[in-house]
């Protein structure tokens, strides 16, 4: 298991995230804190028990999550829909997306809200091997850890931990 642990600190800590100086702050080291925060997002579900199978649906209290992270971003930063890294996490190599197939997510129209998201996908599966990772408290508390140091300063990484559900519960 420590292999695989190391392996998604690995890809956790090296997320595919848009750098730009123009919509992101230092606080986030110049880069889109989207990704990082989604999975912050899922680790919280997890850890709450509203996510006890390989299945994320784009839900009402995963947006609330994510937006509840957003909000703890600077003010400078932008704020965009969590369909955009809930889309993009498919290139990471270990998020899967599972569309409907009455709808044509490549129809060349852009998912940039949570409504044509659910209405193109029905959510994502990760990876078989990290699924089990995420059930178990101290590989998740890990992989969380890695999430904020990786893509926040120092100053920001307090409010991130504090606002995530396994320190509001401890």
């Amino acid at each position: 298991m420590c292999g695989l642990v190391d392996h998604y600190l690995r890809v956790f800590s090296q997320l595919k995230i848009a750098e730009s100086s123009d919509g992101w702050s230092e606080s986030t080291n110049l880069r889109s804190p989207c990704k990082p925060l989604l999975l912050l997002s899922v680790l919280d579900l997890i850890a709450l028990g509203s996510l006890n199978r390989n299945f994320i649906e784009p839900s009402d209290g995963l947006l609330e999550r994510f937006r509840g992270y957003l909000l703890l971003m600077p003010a400078i930063c932008i704020r965009p829909p969590m369909a955009y890294p809930f889309v993009s996490l498919q290139s990471d190599g270990f998020w899967w997306l599972r569309p409907r197939a009455e709808s044509e997510p490549g129809d060349g129209q852009p998912i940039s809200s949570v409504e044509r998201l659910r209405k193109c996908y029905f959510g994502a599966t990760v990876d078989d091997n990290l699924y089990p990772l995420l059930q178990m408290q101290t590989s998740r508390e890990k992989l969380r850890d890695v999430l904020v140091e990786s893509y926040f300063v120092p100053e920001l990484q307090p409010r991130l931990r504090e606002h995530s559900v396994l320190k509001r519960s401890s």
